[in-house]
């Protein structure tokens, strides 16, 4: 997975200001939420996996990850459609967060993998829910 990758090479070099910009975005994803603005959650869920891609300080990786945002975030948008999902995606983040601020890039691309995993299965589930619906 792209942004687990990126996590772990991110870690050799992240520093406090750039804890500190992800914190924000999360911190602005939470009021969004709040808000119940869908698009601001969107906004900035992709601003905190865009932002890990770009910590690595990998231009190949962030090129094909560029490449892939589009496709991306038309399924994005539809694993978080349930508003349901936008408080477990926010939470995972934050365990993300916390796993490149405590340095160990096991468990911070463990993290990684596994929120991307799991949203995964949030569309997954959406689409079938969404075709017996319909």
């Amino acid at each position: 997975m792209i942004e687990g990758f990126a996590a772990q090479l991110a870690i050799s070099h992240i520093t406090h200001k750039d804890l500190s910009r992800l914190e924000s975005i999360l911190d602005l994803m939470e009021k969004s939420i709040r808000e119940n603005n869908f698009k601001k959650v969107i906004k900035y869920n992709l601003s905190f996996h865009q932002k890990i891609v770009s910590l690595s300080k990998n231009g190949n990786l962030a090129k094909v990850y560029g490449s892939m945002l589009l496709p991306v975030r038309r399924y994005q948008k539809m694993g978080l459609s349930l508003h349901s999902s936008w408080e477990v995606s926010l939470e995972e983040h934050r365990k993300i967060l916390e796993e490149l601020n405590s340095r160990d890039i096991k468990r911070a691309e463990e993290m990684c993998r596994n929120h991307v995993l799991r949203a995964e299965k949030r569309l997954i589930d959406c689409l079938v829910s969404s075709r017996k619906g319909g």
